[in-house]
């Protein structure tokens, strides 16, 4: 298997050679904050969700069957399928 390392991209030596502008790791931080915020006002919703039905999560239950029971009480935009794994299971 071969390795790829962020710092021999093209890309990532374009922004590094960027004087004027953000840092690579300053837009790393960046993004890593924004998705940390999504996560919690996602979270934030499906809670809401899940009290506005009154859902009880069988053991049963498979991750579709979840969603399936919150999906009209959460609203829009649309919480990705990645944060409601992470959230809920």
């Amino acid at each position: 298997m071969r390795s790829f390392l962020v710092k021999d991209s093209s890309p990532y030596l374009a922004v590094a050679s960027n004087t004027s502008g953000s840092t690579p790791k300053d837009l790393f931080e960046d993004v890593a904050e924004e998705l940390e915020k999504q996560y919690h006002e996602d979270k934030a919703r499906i809670k809401d969700a899940m009290k506005l039905s009154k859902v009880t999560i069988a053991s049963t239950w498979t991750f579709g069957d979840f969603k399936a029971a919150i999906l009209d009480d959460v609203g829009s935009p649309n919480i990705s399928d990645v944060n409601l794994k992470v959230i809920c299971f």
